[in-house]
């Protein structure tokens, strides 16, 4: 007996993620669980800032002159001694991550530094001693410029810039998610 019919090999469906229940919806039509996590609470806190700009820019702003104001009266000459340092950096990130995460921008890593520094330097304006005088052209001069403000940048201005950059991506991710 002979046959002629074919046996067709069996073709499996392709393999499809699962499905999220909250890409491509709205916020009004996202279940429950995915607006009720950390993302969803943090949406809800950042909603007058994403409403109005202006909000987030000022307070993006006010916060790191804040700390600049707070810092200046802390420790004029810059941190000293190493808890003053340690406390600088921790403050300074948060404040960053703060500012990027209220103003959801790149700009954030440079406005965040910016505005402590401007604040932080009018603070310690009168304070004397040789770290925190004038600019002086001279190899002494350098050097007080270099440890009374250099170092007080590295310990403040460079974690700001990271918290900022932290806070704005992680603005984008919760914008992203929910949009």
């Amino acid at each position: 007996m002979t046959s002629t019919s074919t046996i067709e090999p069996t073709r499996r469906p392709a393999a499809q993620p699962p499905e999220r229940p909250d890409r491509g919806r709205s916020d009004s039509t996202t279940s429950a669980p995915a607006r009720s996590g950390l993302s969803g609470r943090l949406r809800a806190a950042l909603r007058p800032t994403r409403a109005d700009r202006r909000i987030g820019v000022a307070v993006a702003l006010l916060v790191p002159a804040l700390w600049g104001l707070i810092a200046g009266w802390w420790t004029p000459r810059g941190p000293l001694i190493s808890s003053e340092a340690i406390w600088s950096i921790t403050v300074s990130l948060a404040v960053g991550a703060v500012a990027g995460l209220v103003l959801g921008s790149r700009w954030s890593i440079v406005a965040a530094p910016a505005a402590f520094a401007l604040v932080f330097e009018i603070v310690r304006a009168g304070v004397d001693g040789p770290t925190v005088d004038g600019f002086h052209l001279e190899f002494y001069g350098l050097l007080a410029f270099a440890v009374g403000r250099g170092f007080h940048a590295l310990v403040s201005l460079f974690p700001m810039a990271f918290g900022a950059i932290v806070g704005a991506g992680i603005a984008r991710h919760i914008d992203e998610r929910h949009d």
